[in-house]
């Protein structure tokens, strides 16, 4: 749910460089840092699949789980399931 108490649905054009989220399980944090089409090297009458490279910190992250990639696909249903949320400007609003 958004701040107003109104739900809202993720969609592609939603996302872009520099969005935090945070997995309400573990606690971590991520950032979107860069998009790409994973099908980009395949022929050209492939449709894009496009995925996002992560970073993340936490106190489920180490050195093998730091940068992470996700298919859009799976980034839109973490949001709009709940599991992770998107975390305001505001520092304060990180629930470590």
């Amino acid at each position: 749910m958004g701040k107003d108490g109104k739900y809202f649905v993720w969609g592609e054009s939603d996302l872009s460089i520099g969005i935090m989220v945070q997995d309400v399980i573990s606690g971590d944090v991520g950032i979107f840092v860069s998009r790409y089409n994973v099908m980009e090297v395949w022929r050209d009458e492939e449709l894009p699949i496009w995925a996002w490279n992560m970073m993340w910190t936490g106190p489920s992250t180490n050195i093998q789980n730091r940068n992470t990639p996700f298919t859009e696909f799976g980034i839109l249903g973490l949001l709009n399931s709940g599991r992770w949320v998107v975390v305001d400007k505001d520092p304060e609003d990180v629930d470590i």
